[in-house]
């Protein structure tokens, strides 16, 4: 996809150069890419052999034995559930991923890169990719295997090599793994130190627990994903709310954010005056905010300017008489927060789809950060991110919102996160109907 600039690269000890992905592919190097490069309305044979479709005699393609290749594709992975006459669009966002390994091996490669596989699914759908790695690895392939998450790479890896700023900082055997070092290499040992060792207070450096809550809910509940959930949170206060997937996190945020307009029994408080859920709106018009799990199609408009998606919260805030919007004002916005969070962007014009994920993430925290809102609650906020950048770009957004601000954070593997940022935790546990139990710690953890 990118030419080298400089250096050699060597196959089977032969050098080589990839003009294209599908020239890789025919020299038996083959990319599980992080965004897939599907095709939503073609089948899942069509998808897998795009490009290289099994052809008659005559030259026409043959749908009945590419059907049948891509069958016994699928059927090597273990997901012969999945039926090759289906449309990709139909598909979950596991079986999306499978059917990008399927197309990886119909090259019949020697080496998969897999690129952040699994940056998107959760345990039990990751634990099948791992399975099938292993299988892929007991065949004699070679695999070069990019995560940010450190069990990934302790259960997967043989040797570990890590970069920051496109350059080598360390090598290291999973025999001798050592989770700190790691980090440290991956952040810089100034970093590293300031991230897990530093405890968030509020700009007046008094104590979270003087002062109003800013956001309470009591006996909260929404049909069946959760019942009779009560928090209270203080300015200033950055709050983990962990569990297991499935437990009720994501749905308690959406709840408070005016998602589902129907089924939310209970009471909510912010700033002491009671406010009711009835859409995102009037959530926004009460200092609420929502970095959602998917921001490619629930937090970012990616074929428009960096500049208008730092803005688009504040539009009316930039708009001159008569509703014409400032660009002057709009050009200050953008530099401020690109400046703040540190974004890697050619320029404020380009699209922000054409940034890295990591450096999206950033924007779709900053257009919140510009409307400055009272709550800002987090949906998987590491999402497609490296660990480094995960907790650089987490540590700079908590370090701007214990200023008087507030936050939920819902990790996606919440353990990982008992160093990070986080003043407090909520744990939801395992419930049925009637039985759903909270346990808040109000011990600081960082």
């Amino acid at each position: 996809m990118i030419a080298p600039d400089e250096g050699r690269l060597f196959l089977h000890g032969k050098e080589a150069r990839f003009a294209n992905p599908s020239h890789a592919g025919q020299l038996g190097v083959a990319t599980v890419f992080q965004e897939l490069s599907l095709f939503t309305k073609l089948t899942v044979a069509q998808n897998i052999y795009i490009g290289r479709e099994a052809k008659t005699r005559l030259g026409w393609i043959d749908e009945r034995r590419g059907a049948e290749r891509a069958a016994a594709i699928l059927a090597r992975l273990g997901a012969d559930h999945i039926s090759v006459k289906a449309t990709v669009g139909d598909l979950s966002l596991a079986e999306k991923q499978l059917v990008e390994i399927a197309k990886a091996l119909s090259h019949q490669p020697d080496v998969i890169l897999f690129d952040e596989a699994t940056s998107a699914l959760g345990p039990r759908e990751a634990s099948g990719i791992f399975q099938i790695i292993g299988s892929l690895r007991d065949e004699g392939k070679s695999i070069i295997f990019i995560s940010h998450r450190m069990e990934e790479i302790r259960r997967l890896a043989d040797r570990l090599t890590v970069l920051r700023d496109g350059e080598i900082v360390g090598r290291f055997e999973m025999t001798d793994f050592d989770h700190d070092r790691v980090l440290r290499s991956m952040l810089g040992e100034r970093l590293a130190s300031e991230t897990f060792r530093r405890r968030l207070k509020p700009s007046s450096g008094k104590p979270f627990d003087n002062g109003a809550p800013v956001l309470e809910t009591n006996q909260l509940s929404f049909k069946s994903a959760f019942t009779r959930l009560s928090l209270r949170i203080l300015p200033g206060e950055v709050v983990g709310i962990a569990g297991l997937e499935g437990h009720g996190q994501i749905e308690f945020l959406h709840a408070l954010f005016g998602l589902y307009r129907r089924g939310v029994t209970g009471q909510i408080r912010v700033d002491g005056q009671e406010y009711r859920p009835t859409s995102p709106w009037a959530a926004v018009k009460r200092g609420l905010a929502l970095v959602p799990e998917d921001r490619k199609s629930q937090g970012l408009f990616l074929r428009l300017a960096v500049s208008f998606n730092l803005s688009f919260t504040v539009l009316g805030q930039l708009s001159r008489l008569g509703g014409w919007l400032s660009q002057k004002q709009e050009k200050i916005l953008t530099e401020d927060y690109l400046q703040k969070l540190h974004v890697k962007s050619a320029s404020s014009r380009v699209a922000v789809g054409s940034l890295s994920g990591g450096n999206q993430q950033k924007v779709l925290v900053g257009k919140w950060m510009a409307r400055d809102p009272k709550v800002i609650m987090f949906c998987d906020p590491s999402a497609a991110s490296t660990s480094a950048r995960r907790i650089n770009c987490t540590t700079r957004c908590m370090n701007w919102l214990s200023k008087e601000r507030q936050s939920f954070c819902i990790p996606p593997n919440w353990k990982s996160w008992l160093r990070s940022p986080i003043a407090w935790w909520c744990y939801l546990k395992e419930r049925s109907q009637a039985n759903f139990k909270v346990k808040v710690s109000r011990q600081p953890i960082c």
